[in-house]
Order: structure tokens, then sequence, then C-alpha cells
């Protein structure tokens, strides 16, 4: 009998603290320093110049989204960044010619308001309008080709979306294996508990019509079953960057795993996917925002103790969470476990939320108007189970986010609406209806809200 030697060992793992990665730390400036960071995304992108940075795009549009897709503006009002905390023409930072924002403290200005006059963040990716029609470039100049209409006639005679993603990828997107491959989504599939993909009327970008909307071929990518996992543990996002004349996509490692920064920078970090159809950039720019709303990525959330002024999306006002306040707690104390334990124990990672005592999840379900309890069911069977719910993202296990508000009813004053309505026309009445209350959903309120010992809370 022919025995084979072990598999060749992967790089050297080399266990960090967390304070050795470098990372680009962004402030806000309506904000004095006892306030934690905006955003905070480790910085391992470099070249000849720069040792260590993120692409100035990531960081930039990733600052845009939070602040509610300020990106959408005149030329006057573009958003900037500072390298102090005042905003004078010395400080501004401009992109930097080889693309790379290094490493360091930064701050990020929204004209026209000022540091007095803070400008209000959103709190969750639920609570964020997709910007139809106005996807920053390096999404919008994409080129991702349709499916062939071979290969769609053999994709057709699939009937669930698993299927489907294996007729048309093979193999996946990242290593080229066939073995051990999943069904990914890119908006994850816990976020139809919410109604995000429908409210936004994610479905103009459809490659074929799918039930549930949220599985169709234009938000699913098939991964190995490793890949998949670490993805959706928000270490990494798939972004695009400019090779010579065009933009291509590569996984951008964000969020490292201290005991594994090593392996992760060298299987993940900047690697190129393989060719890509009948994938939507419009959805792959949407899984980008859903990674960034996390705890150790929009850190100022953490901030004890102190006003913040928020944007909150007017639909999620209409109904008042009184569980809010556990969730909140029980959610970051897992973030703040994990942050804590993988970087000095060789505990499972995300596994077992280093020894805390784990309570029942519940989650704020629309349909039946109340919190209920974590659910066994599935209607998607891709995603493996994880005990970090919230940060997988799972359908119908992740507790409450949490940035999610105390979602009581309040005086708001309506700061911008941005209708998500404008796909194509749709004959049936129903569905004309439901874009009717689709733009109602979309307005975006500005509300003062104060950083508790025991979460987020609107302020009347």
């Amino acid at each position: 009998m022919l025995l084979h030697d072990p598999l060749p060992k992967p790089h050297t793992p080399k266990v960090v603290s967390p304070s050795e990665i470098p990372a680009v730390q962004v402030n806000h400036p309506g904000y004095d320093g006892k306030y934690q960071p905006l955003l905070y995304l480790h910085a391992f992108d470099s070249d000849d110049t720069t040792p260590a940075g993120v692409d100035f795009n990531v960081v930039y549009y990733g600052c845009c989204i939070i602040a509610n897709n300020a990106w959408i503006t005149t030329q006057e009002n573009a958003p900037y960044f500072t390298n102090k905390e005042e905003s004078t023409s010395a400080s501004i930072v401009p992109p930097p010619p080889n693309g790379i924002l290094p490493a360091g403290e930064y701050w990020f200005h929204v004209p026209p308001f000022t540091n007095a006059n803070p400008y209000p963040i959103l709190t969750t990716f639920t609570n964020w309008v997709f910007p139809h029609n106005h996807l920053p470039p390096p999404w919008r100049d994409l080129s991702i080709p349709s499916i062939p209409d071979d290969l769609a006639i053999q994709v057709l005679t699939h009937n669930n979306s698993r299927d489907r993603t294996i007729s048309r990828d093979i193999s996946c997107r990242l290593t080229d294996q066939v073995c051990g491959t999943e069904n990914s989504h890119l908006v994850p599939t816990a976020e139809d508990s919410y109604n995000w993909f429908t409210i936004n009327n994610m479905e103009r970008y459809h490659t074929f019509t799918y039930s549930p909307a949220i599985s169709d071929l234009s938000n699913t990518i098939l991964l190995r079953s490793d890949v998949h996992y670490v993805m959706d543990q928000r270490i990494m996002t798939i972004v695009p960057k400019k090779e010579q004349d065009r933009y291509i996509l590569v996984f951008q490692v964000i969020n490292a795993t201290p005991r594994a920064v090593n392996e992760e920078l060298h299987l993940f970090h900047n690697r190129k996917l393989r060719p890509l159809v009948g994938i939507s950039p419009a959805l792959l720019f949407a899984r980008f925002a859903w990674t960034l709303f996390y705890p150790d990525i929009i850190r100022l959330f953490k901030t004890k103790k102190a006003r913040i002024l928020v944007s909150v999306r007017d639909t999620f006002l209409k109904t008042q969470v009184p569980e809010f306040k556990q969730q909140y707690q029980t959610t970051l104390s897992r973030s703040q476990s994990r942050s804590n334990k993988r970087s000095t124990s060789d505990a499972n990672i995300g596994g077992d939320d280093g020894g805390h005592v784990r309570q029942k999840a519940k989650f704020w379900n629309p349909s039946c108007g109340r919190f209920t309890g974590s659910s066994d069911e599935d209607s998607e069977s891709d995603d493996s189970d994880s005990s970090e719910e919230f940060r997988r993202g799972r359908s119908l296990r992740r507790p409450n986010s949490p940035f999610s508000p105390a979602l009581a009813p309040s005086t708001t004053s309506l700061i911008s609406t941005i209708s998500s309505v404008g796909g194509t026309s749709r004959e049936d009445k129903k569905e004309a209806t439901n874009e009717t209350e689709r733009e109602a959903t979309n307005e975006v309120v500005m509300l003062p809200a104060v950083i508790t010992d025991d979460g987020l809370e609107l302020l009347k």
C-alpha cells in the first residue's frame, strides 16, 4: 500500500498582539480624543515607497458608506481626509500616487458639516440605503461578463441556488478547487430576515428570476468552505483594485486574526479572484459595505457614556424594540472576547467565545413584530454553522447587531432621502405598490443618541 507524506507545512504562523499589526485609523472630527476611531482597518498593502497601508479607495469609500453615502455630492462638498483634527489646506491628505494610504491616524471630513456640527453616521448595514445609479468608480468600472447563452441553458436546468452556482462557477473562485466548495452569498441570507434585499429593490440586478430573491446567481459565488468562513468572519472582503488601466477583483484582509495573521496574508491578501460571470458589481459593493459593520472595524460605538449623532432609516423607527439593551451587551461581549482571546490563546477561533457563557440569541422578526428565539431552520443550507452568528451573518441565527439603536418612536429631522427605486418598470400592480412602499422606507433621519453601558440609545 502506497502511503503519502503529510501535506506541506503552511506558511509559518506567528502569534502577534493586536498592537503589533499596522493599521489605518480614521477618526470623526466632531468628537474629541475620548472617542474611539470611526474606522479601523489593518494595513497590509505595500510597495517600494509605502511599507504598510490600505488601498485609498477602500478607506475612502468605507468612510463614505458609514457617513451615509457621503460621496454622492457636489465636487466642492466632496469628503476628504486630513492628518490633523482641524481642517486646513496644509493638513488635507490627497489620494497618494501609488493608491496606498499609509498606516497612521487620519480624520474624515464631510462638508458642509463641521467639527462643531458633526455629521451623523449609520448604525447598521440594515439602515444603509443602497446607492442605485451612484456606484463609486472602482465598482462602477468593473467589467464582469454576463453568463454565456450555452452556460445559461445548463444553469437553468437546476432548481436550487446551490446547484446553479456550482454549474456556473465549477470551482472555488479563489483556489480553483472543486472539493469542499459552498454556495456563498454576497449579501448574507441573514439580511433577508430584515428585508434589506427587498426594501432596497436589489432584484433589479438579478441574473434570472429566483425565489428567494437574495439567492439569485447575481448574489452568489462558489468558495471553498474555509474561504467562505473567513470571509463571513469579516476578516477579509472582496474589493476592486487597479492594475494598469483596469479594475480587477481581489481579496482584502482588513481585520486579521493575530494568531493567524501570517497565514491569512499569505493565503488571501491581494489574491486575485478566478474569472467571474453573472455576478453584479452592485452586490459586490453591498458585500463590502456589509463587512464594515462590525465592532472591531467601526469602533466609535465602543466609546462608553458618550453622545453621538446617528442616521437611522425611518422605517425602523416605527417599531419599538424593548429588549435591545440586553442583546447589545451580549453581542458586544462576544466581540470583545474574540479580540482578547484570539491573540493569546490557541482556542478555537470564534468557536467558543473565549469561554464566555453564551446566552440564547434573539432576533427582531418584522413579520410578527416581536423578538423570537434562535431557530434551527434555515431556508439555505450553504452557510455552515458558526458560534458567532452576528459576525457570520447567518440567517435566522443572528442576534441583534451591537450597533442597532433602541428603535423607539422619536421626533426626527430629515437630513436626506435616497430613493432605491428606479429599476425596470413592472406591469404587475402588486409590484408597483411594493415599489411605492420601498420608496417610503428610504428616508434616513438624523437622531441624537447616547452610548451607555448597556448600549446605544436614541434620544427624543
